[in-house]
């Protein structure tokens, strides 16, 4: 029998996909949580955080410790092209935060003009 753990690209899937359904950008979700923008970025990137950030984001999600035990590894939801790519821009050190806004507003134009939709 194998010992349960604790499913990391399951939790980071998990809040990469609640930041997005609410229309959050990093900095605006670690506000919320409590948290450093620096922790929640390591978090999307699947790294697990220390076990105070831990709780502030399991708070802020809604779930609990345990929730994560039995998610399946294999299926993580999939992140979209431009959910990747916004990831990428809002976690460029290089940007000014006002540029930053400018290249997400557009890459969100930009795909809801010429991006095509799934299954279409």
């Amino acid at each position: 029998m194998s010992e349960p753990l604790f499913d990391v690209p399951c939790f980071a899937a998990t809040v990469i996909a609640h930041r997005q359904h609410l229309g959050l950008k990093q900095y605006e979700a670690a506000e919320q949580m409590g948290i450093h923008v620096s922790t929640l970025c390591r978090v999307e990137q699947g790294r697990l955080p220390d076990v105070e950030n831990l709780a502030h984001v399991l708070v802020w999600l809604g779930r609990t410790f345990e929730s994560f035990i039995t998610c399946t590894p294999a299926h993580p939801p999939e992140t979209s092209m431009q959910s990747k790519v916004t990831m990428l821009v809002e976690q460029d050190a290089t940007l000014r935060q006002p540029g930053r806004d400018v290249l997400l507003s557009a890459i969100g134009v930009l795909y809801r003009h010429y991006g095509t939709r799934q299954g279409v």
